[in-house]
């Protein structure tokens, strides 16, 4: 992801807001970076501190690759969020999708659009204007 597209947080309320629409996405490049950043936003560290830290840390992450391991984990996690909501086959699909990423680092869009599809379908609020879904919404 090219760094240069991110807006860089300038106040306490950016951070925040920016963590909502980019948690997930900051997840699948590296678990670690997203548990700093959630302790950082209930850390009582000054808005200064918190704007440069939050900005400095995404920088850096999105200049790299998400970490495979990472971006495993957060697709399970998103099927948390949809697995009691979905009918057989969509179950059915998604679990073929998320085996495959178990014996390969491929797959990811395929599983990000049927993830996309489910959430517009079943209406998830904490889901539909996440950034980990940009590159499905802008293809």
């Amino acid at each position: 992801m090219s760094n240069s597209t991110k807006a860089k947080a300038k106040t306490k309320l950016d951070v925040v807001e920016t963590w909502f629409v980019d948690k997930y996405l900051i997840m699948e490049y590296s678990f670690e970076v997203h548990d700093k950043i959630r302790k950082l936003l209930k850390s009582d560290v000054s808005e200064t501190e918190m704007v440069k830290t939050y900005n400095e840390e995404t920088e850096k992450l999105f200049a790299g690759d998400p970490e495979p391991l990472s971006r495993r984990n957060t697709a399970y996690y998103i099927w948390g969020h949809l697995k009691n909501l979905v009918d057989r086959s969509e179950k059915k699909r998604i679990f073929g999708l998320l085996e495959n990423l178990d014996y390969e680092d491929s797959g990811f869009s395929d599983i990000k659009d049927e993830f996309h599809k489910l959430i517009l379908k079943y209406d998830v609020p904490n889901l539909l204007n996440s950034s980990y879904f940009k590159e499905t919404i802008s293809s």
